[in-house]
């Protein structure tokens, strides 16, 4: 079950980290990949209209600290959101978006292609220790919803 970020209104924003097999966990072995993982979902019967990409997003999605406060950026280099106007979720649907921390070409990841690219260089992964992912999400000028979640990697 994916954890809420926040939920009101009938669209709720669910932030989770996997391994490469789709499995939520929190605890990585050394250089295991991780990868990130945001559904943006309406649960009502009508359509929701959202601001764009753009601003729902912004450009520190996925961001990674250290438990001691080193800044790790994210796991991409360039991140493309395109500006197409307001976001229309149909009643009842589901956005996924997915990100590896490790550029993996064998994997069969991917984003929404309507919506982002993006530009991954990260090689290696990160280092032993203790870690906390966060970023805010702008649904609209009254709501931002902040997503944490905390990981080791062993």
């Amino acid at each position: 079950m994916l954890v809420s970020c926040s939920s009101d209104r009938g669209i709720s924003v669910k932030f989770q980290l996997q391994d490469e097999n789709g499995k939520e966990k929190y605890v990585f072995k050394d250089n295991e990949n991780i990868i990130f993982r945001l559904d943006i979902i309406n649960h009502g019967e009508e359509e929701a209209v959202l601001p764009s990409l753009i601003e729902i997003l912004g450009n520190d999605i996925f961001h990674v600290y250290s438990s001691k406060g080193e800044d790790y950026g994210n796991p991409y280099d360039v991140l493309f959101l395109p500006e197409i106007g307001h976001l229309v979720f149909d009643s009842q649907s589901r956005n996924t978006y997915l990100c590896p921390w490790v550029n993996n070409p064998d994997s069969e990841l991917s984003w929404n292609p309507l919506y982002l690219s993006y530009e991954i260089e990260k090689l290696r992964p990160l280092p032993q220790g203790d870690y906390y992912s966060v970023f805010a999400i702008k649904l609209d000028n009254n709501r931002v919803v902040t997503c944490k979640k905390t990981f080791k990697i062993e």
